[in-house]
């Protein structure tokens, strides 16, 4: 039997793994590719959320360098922007 599509989605990946949960990002290129328009498309997949640490104190300079790692694992397929 096969599970009505609403439990087939799922809103948010949760990659706690602080040290290195960055480096595994790149699963989810093209994940959805093929997956069932009607339940995946553009305007609904999930939102993926890492953590990390950082040795740096200033917020500004946190951000850069997890942008900056992050942008390192995408830039083959097009990149990232922090927005």
């Amino acid at each position: 039997m096969i599970p009505a599509k609403e439990f087939l989605h799922f809103d948010h990946v949760y990659m706690n793994l602080p040290m290195d949960a960055v480096e595994f990002l790149d699963v989810f290129i093209g994940l959805f590719k093929h997956g069932n328009p009607e339940i995946w498309n553009e305007n609904n997949l999930p939102m993926i959320h890492v953590y990390g640490f950082t040795m740096e104190s200033d917020k500004e300079k946190a951000k850069e360098f997890f942008v900056s790692r992050i942008g390192k694992v995408f830039e083959d397929c097009g990149g990232f922007n922090e927005s």
